[in-house]
């Protein structure tokens, strides 16, 4: 029996959604994880851990734009892989087991394996001693942890209260911050937190650069100290 138009229909948005879950290839995983590792040691791409395991990867777009031998097509490919695999990667290797997000991808019986393979992976290329202790303090804190960091450059021309300011230059810093629920004493196999429900907040300030000055000085301090009785 031939397909009517609406079943065809039905059959073409599944290939569709089951091409866009596809995992990639694994040597191009690999390939992806090695130029990763890279950029990042040349602070091309910065990494940003969340609470509850999530990661972001920031990505200098003018230095990432001008790198050698790497054309539109490798910086399209490498993107979806960064943003996908080993962004999942990433987070099961830190939360010690295969996310949920890797759930879409996994329809059939060998995706489990890959997966973990995948995981694997991250963790021996990405994984640092600094990473992982950092994903730690976020999960063992008492207090609020940072979850994002934003910036911006403004000018203030006039101010209705003082008037003409004659260019006033200043930053203006978002710091997203959460508090990490107690930990659950259920394994993690049977029990995941709700990823999507963090009670984020955030601080918004006006800073000139007398009080960056000051900040970066005291935390440069800091930094000395953590590194001296490390």
């Amino acid at each position: 029996m031939a397909e009517t138009k609406e079943q065809a229909k039905k059959t073409k948005r599944k290939a569709q959604r089951r091409s866009k879950s596809d995992l990639e290839p694994m040597d191009h995983i690999l390939e992806a994880l090695r130029d990763c590792k890279q950029v990042m040691d040349q602070g091309i791409i910065t990494l940003e851990i969340q609470y509850p395991h999530r990661v972001v990867f920031r990505v200098d777009e003018e230095r990432f734009k001008s790198l050698e031998n790497w054309d539109n097509e490798k910086q399209k490919k490498f993107r979806l892989i960064l943003s996908r695999e080993i962004t999942l990667g990433l987070q099961s290797a830190l939360s010690g087991d295969v996310f949920p997000d890797f759930i879409p991808f996994m329809e059939q019986k060998e995706d489990r394996g890959k997966a973990e393979l995948i995981t694997e992976e991250t963790r021996k290329h990405l994984v640092t001693e600094n990473i992982e202790s950092l994903s730690r303090l976020k999960h063992s804190s008492k207090h609020h942890v940072i979850q994002s960091f934003d910036w911006e450059i403004n000018t203030k021309e006039r101010d209705r209260r003082l008037g003409q300011l004659s260019g006033l230059r200043y930053a203006t810093v978002s710091l997203w911050h959460t508090q990490p629920e107690p930990s659950d004493p259920t394994p993690r196999f049977f029990y995941w937190p709700n990823i999507e429900s963090t009670k984020d907040q955030s601080l918004t300030l006006d800073l000139h650069p007398y009080e960056i000055k000051g900040l970066i000085n005291d935390l440069t301090k800091i930094l000395k100290a953590l590194e001296e009785d490390s």
